[in-house]
């Protein structure tokens, strides 16, 4: 179990990263640029809840106690968001895409792979 919860806090950590150098350098008025390109407010509470995450998952490697209780506090929202961006994606794709507007104001279609990292 120790080992989950260390892949996971690295994990996070390495997202909370790509999120930042994905605001500073990606092009953002297209495909991945477009989702973490703008609002800055999103992107703030983005990497404020991937790296709370990682502390948290610090914190239970070694304790056990703490396993018991966080666990399913940390698996289960994880889980739904993942389920709810799923069947956004079935049902956006069913009605012709799903489409971010930019700081421009440009409609950009976005990839399933973008959505999955929100």
């Amino acid at each position: 179990m120790k080992y989950l919860y260390t892949g996971m806090s690295v994990l996070f950590l390495l997202f909370c990263a790509g999120i930042v150098l994905i605001r500073l350098k990606a092009f953002p008025d297209g495909g991945i640029g477009a989702v973490f390109g703008a609002p800055d407010p999103m992107i703030g509470n983005t990497v404020t809840l991937y790296s709370t995450l990682a502390v948290l998952c610090l914190f239970l490697i070694n304790k056990e106690a703490l396993r018991n209780h966080f666990f399913n506090a940390l698996i289960i929202p994880l889980f739904a968001g993942g389920s709810i961006a799923v069947l956004w994606l079935i049902i956006g794709d069913l009605n012709g895409g799903v489409f971010i507007t930019t700081r421009s104001g440009a409609a950009v279609q976005v990839n399933w792979y973008s959505l999955c990292l929100q």
